[in-house]
């Protein structure tokens, strides 16, 4: 495997649902806070990091840094792509079933976080986050960012009762862009599951 290995110990950051899992991915942590612009009122939380739309509606949840506030201080490009469709996840972190929810670039939900920092907000990075479509363009003409996130909808994320076939075949084609792309020889493709279960076997 010179140039891909497959892990075989998985350590997810918590045993939960999928939110949790998705700050982990862009901030190193979970917490819901007291008040958004603050972040010393934010404490962790693995089961229910929102910030209540009830006493501020449509105000960013998280108060606490992300990695794109890092990421844009250094001067460092990034690019958080989302595709378009549903996401098969509750609001209601007890729930067990319920409807597949509207995802896109401009839609904070459970697998976009970032538009939900304040921090994204108050450095004016909402533009990063963009649709997946653009990402196999930036790929093609060797534009992509220094720092790119990929999410995928309901149908190409492995999540049951979603093809797990289709899910293959969405990330062969990210993995098969970047190849193509004439950045592919300075580039590092890191593929993860944001749940604790699954078709790999993780470990607690």
């Amino acid at each position: 495997a010179y140039n891909f290995v497959l892990q075989d110990h998985l350590f997810e950051p918590n045993y939960g649902w999928s939110l949790p899992a998705h700050l982990f991915m862009v901030s190193g942590w979970s917490a819901r806070c007291t008040h958004p612009y603050r972040a010393r009122s934010c404490t962790p939380n693995l089961r229910n990091p929102d910030f209540s739309d009830k006493l501020a509606p449509k105000a960013p949840s998280y108060g606490w840094t992300d990695l794109t506030y890092m990421l844009h201080r250094h001067h460092v490009s990034w690019a958080y792509y989302v595709q378009g469709g549903a996401q098969p996840d509750c609001d209601n972190a007890e729930a067990m079933v319920c409807g597949g929810k509207k995802q896109g670039a401009g839609t904070p939900e459970i697998w976009n976080p970032l538009p939900d920092f304040v921090t994204v907000h108050r450095d004016h990075q909402l533009g990063n986050i963009r649709a997946a479509s653009r990402f196999f363009s930036a790929a093609s003409r060797g534009n992509l960012p220094a720092v790119s996130w990929i999410v995928p909808n309901a149908a190409h994320s492995d999540h049951p009762p979603s093809s797990v076939a289709a899910g293959q075949r969405w990330v062969t084609s990210l993995v098969d862009a970047v190849m193509r792309s004439p950045e592919w020889k300075s580039s590092a493709i890191f593929l993860s599951w944001d749940d604790w279960g699954g078709f790999y076997d993780h470990v607690v």
